[in-house]
């Protein structure tokens, strides 16, 4: 319910996808298209947990990044709690790395497209 009042209110600038596998529903996504700063954000990526640990989440992020690059970002940054562990793992698998900031509780990482 967060996300969908999140997702309200800052309608302007920010886009929801679902995220499919073989034709269901395994997850979702909100990124922040549209930032007066020209930053662009993962401020949700979300899969199910029957389908983790699979790929998807590495899969959707390959295919968010690509959607990033068609928009012009230069720079994705996402953060994450940290003692996600697994949830880093993944983000550093795909390429992103610590920044040194925090937002929040979260550990902020970025990667360069």
């Amino acid at each position: 319910m967060y996300t969908m009042a999140q997702a309200y209110i800052y309608r302007e600038v920010v886009k929801l996808f679902a995220i499919y596998a073989n034709n269901e529903l395994v997850g979702f996504s909100m990124l922040d298209v549209d930032n007066p700063k020209s930053e662009y954000w993962i401020w949700r990526l979300m899969i199910d947990k029957q389908f983790q640990n699979i790929g998807y989440g590495k899969e959707a992020i390959k295919l968010i990044l690509d959607y990033f690059s068609t928009v012009g970002a230069k720079q994705v940054k996402l953060s994450f709690e940290k003692d996600n562990i697994a949830a880093e793992h993944v983000y550093r698998q795909c390429g992103f790395v610590r920044t040194g900031d925090m937002h929040d509780s979260e550990v902020v990482t970025q990667i360069e497209l």
